[in-house]
C-alpha cells in the first residue's frame, strides 16, 4: 500500500491529509483523532491548487447526489 500524509488544516481544524492508494483521500481530525471525510479516488471530480498552499478537492458525494469541495491548506511543504 502506498500512502502520503502531509501536515494541513482546512478553515476549522488542524488535521492530516491521507492518500492512500486502496482507500483514497482522508482528512483526520488531529485533536480528536477522528477522520472528519473520507472518499474514494472514483469519487474524486476534480482538484485545484494556488500554486503555494491551498488545495481544493473536489468530489462526488453517492449520499447526497451532489458534488462536495473540500479545501485543505498544506502548512508543511517538502523539498
Amino acid at each position: 500500500t502506498i500512502t502520503f500524509n502531509v501536515v494541513c488544516s482546512d478553515t476549522r481544524r488542524n488535521a492530516g491529509l491521507t492518500l492512500n492508494w486502496n482507500h483514497g483521500f482522508s482528512l483526520y481530525d488531529t485533536a480528536t483523532r477522528e477522520y472528519v471525510w473520507r472518499y474514494k479516488f472514483s469519487n474524486l471530480r476534480g482538484s485545484s491548487d494556488d500554486g503555494k498552499s491551498k488545495l481544493k478537492l473536489h468530489f462526488y458525494d453517492p449520499e447526497s447526489k451532489t458534488i462536495e469541495t473540500k479545501v485543505s491548506v498544506i502548512c508543511v511543504k517538502y523539498p
